[in-house]
This record gives C-alpha cells, structure tokens and sequence, in this order.
C-alpha cells in the first residue's frame, strides 16, 4: 500500500472520495478516473509502477521546479498531484486534486 494514511489526501472531497466513496467536492464526471488513480496509486510498489500502466495512460510526469512532486492527468486542466520521496517504495504524500490553468 502506497497511500499509507488518508490524512496524506490534501483534497478533502478527494479524501471523502477515497474514504467513503462520497462524491461531493469533486466532479461528477471524475469519479471514474479518480477511483483508477487512486487504486493505481495505493496498490503500486514503487514509482516504476506508479509511472506504468495506468500511468501511461495518464500522463504520468515529474513537475518541474520540485524534487519529489508529480502529477497524472484526470480530465482536461485537472490533475492528481503527489510527492513520492523514495522512488523504491513508491509511498505517495501530500496528494491532491488540482485544477491547473
């Protein structure tokens, strides 16, 4: 498990989400998508596995100007963000659902 505590989840309609399967605070039309990253997300076992898969499917990226922070796409300008700081395990924090313009 990579999501080692639902507190790492900024977002709080993502971590109702993710909790509790509440969609309220995130767009309808999401859930989908975010249900698949945020499975990908818990189950991977290192950013290798992060980065394969779904993550090819949805453009899994370092952002640039950090050293730990990344993102996949889930519909247009929005994106689920994380920072993973020891590649190898590939544990996720600081994750968020972000609307970038």
């Amino acid at each position: 498990m990579t999501i080692e505590k639902t507190s790492e989840i900024k977002h709080k309609g993502l971590r109702g989400f993710y909790e509790k399967q509440k969609t309220k605070g995130i767009q309808q039309d999401h859930t989908k998508v975010l249900r698949a990253i945020l499975i990908h997300l818990d189950a991977a076992k290192s950013l290798n596995d992060i980065a394969g898969g779904l993550g090819q499917l949805k453009n899994h990226h370092k952002l640039s100007g950090y050293k730990h922070r990344y993102a996949m796409s889930v519909n247009g300008n929005w994106r689920v963000t994380y920072d993973c700081q020891d590649p190898a395990t590939g544990v996720v924090t600081i994750i968020d659902y972000e609307d970038y313009h």
